[in-house]
């Protein structure tokens, strides 16, 4: 059941602003770390094709990574998609945050926040939540209300 030639190209757009589906970072080896980028290397394989990655699909693929918990990829997306001229939105900031809280790490929701305000993004509210909250369910309430009274 291949695809035909006609299927193929009808096909080749989508896998442009697609994600392919991946393991979780537990369940890839050492052997497919050694790989390199293999996970996303299809992307570069179209590239070398000829096929463009628009900039903006950058921030729907790193949406897609943090959504599965999968921090490592949405990282390395992060940094192909500057070289690509991928400009961060206030959202991408705010997935990447988010997965961090979901982890645990609120080293990295800070330093994520930090970079945020740094790129010229006025945080709202919303971006409040998720370092008091990350904060709050690590036990740590004094940084919880450190992060409250910044919102003052």
């Amino acid at each position: 059941s291949e695809a035909g030639p006609l299927e193929e190209e009808r096909l080749l757009p989508q896998l442009a602003i697609g994600v392919a589906p991946q393991p979780r970072d537990e369940d890839v080896t050492s052997e497919d770390r050694g790989a390199g980028t293999a996970r996303y290397g299809w992307m570069k394989e179209l590239q070398l094709e000829g096929v463009q990655v628009e900039s903006e699909s950058y921030g729907s693929m790193i949406k897609t990574a943090c959504q599965k918990l999968q921090w490592k990829d949405a990282d390395r997306l992060f940094q192909q998609g500057l070289k690509a001229g991928f400009r961060p939105d206030e959202s991408t900031y705010r997935d990447f945050m988010w997965v961090y809280a979901r982890r645990n790490d609120l080293e990295q929701v800070e330093k994520w926040f930090k970079d945020m305000e740094a790129a010229g993004f006025k945080p709202t509210g919303e971006d409040f939540q998720i370092p008091i909250q990350a904060a709050a369910a690590m036990e740590q309430p004094a940084q919880a209300v450190l992060w409250m009274e910044r919102t003052i």
